[in-house]
């Protein structure tokens, strides 16, 4: 049947377009255009300075240089641009789901182009995509072919959604999603290791950290510091608001002040106030006591060293639709190239003018006049290079602009060119990157001093292996997975797994020396401190592989073969997790913890004493790990169980209890 010469997908088609073009997304941007920058209205992330641009062009395989892009089909090109638009309206998602969309629906488009149907939308069947996935899962790295084919699982729902094709494709992505945490196998384990620093680059930056030898280098080795005490994303860091400091007086149990014995003084716990990337409530870490120092001096040197970049930044903030060129006279509304150079502090006028890309008002002469340009013009080509003056919007409507930020800079300030001093901008992931890694014309703060590693070649990192090593000594030290989620910013604690790094041997030796200090309890521990010195190492290699205590029972996973999947979480449902009937520090553990979670529980309490906000991952952990209590208590009161006798917590396939 047809409609004014349209196919009923054609008229489908056209019906989705016409919604989309409605919608209030991305004003200012012609529809007609392959590539569409969509950079001024990306939220949030003014750390990331960098440009984002949709482009409607054909996946190719290869890299092609610009102008030679081969343009979509154009039915598809309107079908993936409505897609674009009311994805956006519906989700308010940032750039990067929408372009794994793209890229999902290029890899779709050659599809269609082998098969012949890439001018008729209305022929795409399930096969097709079933064939694009088989491209995905063969040319994308695991974690990458999930996130896009899941994304043309997307672009399938949209097809079905508006009718585009003319039957039902329902198609579901097969594509397994990767697993977070390290393989245990010998490769697995050394890639985990290898997302941490090595002991090579924490000896240079500490070197670098203690004596750097400009500012520039002051100012950027600080950010390095806060990421070492700290574990914060490099983005968390760089939108820091200028008075993060905080400190707070300790208090004994019936409210006394506490001193330092040595000093006499307050003692006090120290953080860094931040807003969570991710999504987490607005935090203070609190900072380990032995890293204060190093976390207070990297704040105060990034107040002090930041402050001339930050007065810049309140005379933009005042002006926002102009950049106030101070040297510029009065009244005149024509300057010479080099005056251009004098006013903004540039050796080379001429050079600047051409790099901006400002078109003369009046040209040269023949007589030898030289070229006149207009201020206003040199003005509204620096107004495009200028960044976001607003960093945050916090809840209620308060602002944190680029005034009130502690990390701030000139524009292009860690160039060999110079800064701009008239333009102050957010230090960026970029700057950070360059400087632990190093760029093409440009050299890392490991190249700039000699570091190099054993293979000859100079060190690198990059800014996320930090948070990988602070997370995992978190959870070598103990916290349990609620503080450390918490601590890390983190809303969801089953994202703990995937920065967990040790091998087999590190968490041997972890059991072995908790029970050299005494933090495992049970017989192997009293044994083991009940033998002569010289007895003791033969007796742990022997005893520690086959089984070991924790403070809520015994532990029958043999750490000589793998770690185990539940690493101090016994209370998960861990099947090797015994208890003793009747043991009396297994008990008032288990009860301890119990009451911190009953404390946890209730803040999501209401009035009527039910519970809100089911879903909070926090909430639901505490749940969980209140069940495990539950049940590991009632083993007292196992009829069939002697007491003094050790029997399984768990059952196989659920919390209940009884042995397997």
């Amino acid at each position: 049947m047809r409609n004014d010469g349209r196919s009923p997908s054609g008229v489908a088609l056209d019906k989705m377009v016409a919604i989309a073009k409605a919608l209030p997304i991305y004003p200012g941007v012609e529809w007609d255009e392959p590539v569409w920058d969509v950079t001024p209205f990306q939220e949030g992330k003014s750390h990331k300075k960098k440009s984002s641009y949709l482009k409607f062009f054909r996946r190719t395989g290869k890299k092609v240089s610009k102008g030679s892009e081969i343009p979509l089909g154009e039915s598809f090109s309107e079908f993936c641009k409505s897609t674009v638009c009311v994805k956006r309206m519906e989700r308010n998602i940032s750039f990067d789901p929408l372009q794994r969309l793209l890229d999902a629906a290029r890899v779709l488009f050659e599809v269609m182009l082998e098969a012949g149907i890439e001018n008729d939308l209305g022929k795409l069947r399930k096969r097709y995509f079933s064939i694009a996935e088989e491209y995905i899962v063969k040319n994308y790295s695991s974690a990458t072919a999930y996130r896009i084919a899941n994304a043309l699982q997307e672009v399938s729902s949209f097809v079905d959604r508006f009718n585009i094709s003319e039957s039902k494709i329902g198609y579901k992505s097969t594509v397994k999603r990767p697993r977070d945490r390290d393989a245990r196998t010998p490769d697995g384990q050394q890639a985990g290791m290898e997302k941490m620093p090595s002991a090579e680059v924490f000896e240079a930056l500490a070197e670098v950290s203690c004596a750097p030898i400009d500012i520039n280098e002051l100012i950027r080795i600080r950010i390095v510091d806060l990421m070492v005490v700290g574990g914060f994303r490099i983005g968390e860091i760089l939108s820091l608001p200028k008075t993060c400091w905080v400190e707070k007086k300790q208090y004994s149990d019936d409210g006394a002040v506490l001193f330092d014995e040595n000093t006499g003084e307050h003692l006090l716990s120290c953080g860094i106030r931040y807003w969570p990337e991710k999504g987490g409530e607005p935090s203070i870490k609190w900072v380990p006591s032995h890293t204060v120092p190093l976390a207070k001096r990297a704040i105060e040197d990034l107040q002090v060293h930041c402050k001339k970049a930050r007065k810049r930044a309140l005379v933009l903030e005042a002006n926002p639709d102009r950049i106030p060129l101070v040297n510029a006279s009065e009244g005149r509304r024509f300057f010479t190239a080099k005056q251009i150079g004098k006013v903004v502090e540039r050796h080379n006028g001429a050079d600047f003018v051409r790099q901006l890309g400002i078109k003369t008002a009046q040209p040269s002469t023949k007589s030898g006049e030289p070229a006149l340009y207009r201020m206003s013009d040199v003005e509204k080509a620096l107004i495009r290079r200028r960044g976001d003056l607003e960093i945050r919007r916090k809840a209620g409507g308060k602002v944190q602009k680029l005034s009130d930020s502690l990390c701030v800079c000139f524009y292009n300030q860690f160039k060999p060119t110079g800064a701009f001093r008239f333009i102050s901008e957010l230090i960026n992931e970029q700057h950070i990157s360059d400087f632990l890694g190093g760029k093409k014309g440009r050299s890392s703060v490991f190249s700039r001093h000699g570091f190099k590693d054993r293979h000859g070649k100079f060190l690198q990192v990059n800014t996320h292996a930090f948070r990988h090593w602070l997370n995992t000594l978190a959870d070598h030290g103990g916290l349990n997975e609620l503080q450390l989620a918490r601590w890390m910013g983190r809303r969801d604690v089953r994202q703990n797994e995937a920065y967990k790094h040790a091998t087999v041997a590190q968490r041997v030796e972890w059991a072995k020396q908790m029970i050299i200090d005494g933090e495992l309890t049970g017989p192997i521990t009293d044994t083991y401190h009940g033998l002569d010195p010289v007895d003791r190492d033969s007796f742990l290699e022997a005893q520690v592989s086959t089984v070991h205590f924790t403070q809520f029972g015994v532990c029958v996973q043999d750490y000589s073969i793998e770690p185990c999947e539940f690493h101090l979480q016994c209370l998960r449902g861990c099947l090797h997790y015994l208890r003793t009937k009747g043991n009396v520090r297994e008990q008032d553990n288990l009860t301890k913890l119990k009451k911190v979670l009953e404390s946890q529980i209730d803040r999501y309490r209401d009035a009527n004493g039910k519970l809100t906000a089911k879903s909070d991952p926090f909430l639901k952990h505490s749940l969980r790990q209140m069940e495990g209590v539950q049940v590991a208590l009632s083993v007292d009161d196992r009829d069939g169980v002697s007491t003094g006798e050790l029997t399984r917590v768990f059952r196989k396939n659920s919390s209940a209890d009884g042995d397997i």
